[in-house]
């Protein structure tokens, strides 16, 4: 087949069917009037068309897993994880940075292109880089473009922010589609980025690749350097972390410990004492809106997931789908899909009141499901026994 350039001749790759959020979007606090902008779980937002591979996840893992098992798809890191400063308006991207030039960039009012996908300026700019090349210098403390702030009327300046993607398969699902983590925090991905080269590291030692390697990625609460107004305290945050998973580490080190006795079988950890404080805002909040906007309150801790509770149980059982079906009454399967649908509601923007009865729904509907697992789990504990 001859390849059209640009658009057959692009690297593997596999379908997203799903995010895991770290955070609660802005639209949804705002509608409800308070709630945390940061949590410490991962949010599964699956595709509509995906609600199968959402069942599955939430059999397995329930709708607030702090530990998440996967796999890379390809064994060069850059083709499952990258990060770059990024800048969206309402219709898209508008620019992307790999923090000393622009990678693409585009006009925000007339669409114009003023840094192509190739890193060409539209105009010469007199910088070239170590490959002679020509490129339009990117400085972070520059906003890309402003917007009015409708209750006040004052021009609220939009800059590129941080972001990284990170695209894995979950062994649970049975799917080869990506599942994508997406943060914005300079810790995370710092650390991810020296965990995973650590991760290679180990598996190059073990004649293996990247996508053999059983992985855990999981939330930790810890306490960070935050800046608020030029003022530095310390604050406690969820952050990732990713680790070999015990079972496949534990004979690997023994391993090498055998084959290469005093050699260290990974590379020094890197001293995250020199990274800048976290800026005010620089959290995982789901930005609805251009960064900028107004100040957002400080970050709740969510309250602890309780233990089934037999009241709250029966109160879920005898809520009620649109049709007046009682949730008691609906299989699972069924269940799955009206949570789907409660998620991209929620996603979508409804308003007031509708809102909290979505909330209320979702809710029951996640408490049905994972007592449901649980039922069935201690089933097939009994039956074994």
């Amino acid at each position: 087949m001859s390849p059209i350039v640009g658009l057959t001749d692009g690297p593997p790759s596999f379908s997203e069917i799903g995010r895991l959020r770290l955070g609660i979007s802005k639209a949804e606090i705002a509608k409800i009037g308070k709630g945390p902008k940061e949590i410490g779980y991962f949010r599964p937002d699956f595709r509509p068309n995906a609600v199968d591979a959402f069942n599955d996840f939430i059999k397995f893992y329930t709708d607030k897993p702090t530990a998440i098992n996967f796999r890379l798809p390809f064994n060069d890191i850059a083709r499952c994880w990258d990060a770059n400063f990024e800048v969206f308006n309402k219709t898209g991207m508008l620019g992307k940075s790999d923090g000393v030039k622009w990678l693409y960039l585009c006009n925000n009012k007339t669409g114009e292109v003023k840094v192509d996908r190739n890193g060409k300026p539209a105009e010469p700019t007199g910088q070239f880089d170590e490959n002679g090349n020509e490129y339009l210098p990117f400085d972070p403390n520059v906003p890309v473009y402003s917007y009015k702030n409708q209750k006040t009327g004052e021009d609220v300046p939009v800059y590129a922010k941080q972001t990284g993607r990170l695209n894995i398969l979950i062994p649970e699902l049975g799917r080869l589609n990506y599942v994508q983590i997406i943060t914005h925090s300079i810790y995370n991905i710092a650390r991810i980025s020296e965990q995973l080269a650590g991760i290679k590291h180990i598996a190059e030692n073990a004649g293996t690749t990247l996508p053999m390697v059983p992985m855990v990625i999981v939330r930790q609460l810890e306490s960070i350097s935050v800046s608020y107004g030029g003022r530095k305290h310390m604050e406690e945050h969820y952050l990732l972390h990713i680790e070999i998973r015990p079972d496949w580490a534990g004979a690997q080190f023994r391993l090498l410990d055998s084959i290469m006795p005093g050699v260290a079988a990974l590379p020094a950890r890197t001293d995250f004492s020199n990274l800048p404080a976290l800026p005010s805002g620089n959290d995982e909040t789901e930005p609805d809106e251009p960064t900028g906007a107004d100040p957002e309150p400080e970050p709740e801790q969510p309250a602890p997931v309780a233990e089934f509770d037999n009241a709250a149980i029966e109160a879920a059982m005898n809520m009620q789908s649109k049709d007046g079906q009682r949730f008691g009454d609906i299989d699972m399967p069924a269940l799955g899909k009206m949570l789907a649908k409660c998620n991209e509601a929620i996603t979508l923007g409804v308003n007031g009141k509708l809102l909290t009865e979505v909330i209320q729904k979702r809710d029951a509907l996640g408490l049905l499901i994972r007592y449901s697992a649980h039922l069935a789990e201690q089933n097939v504990v009994q039956s074994i026994v």
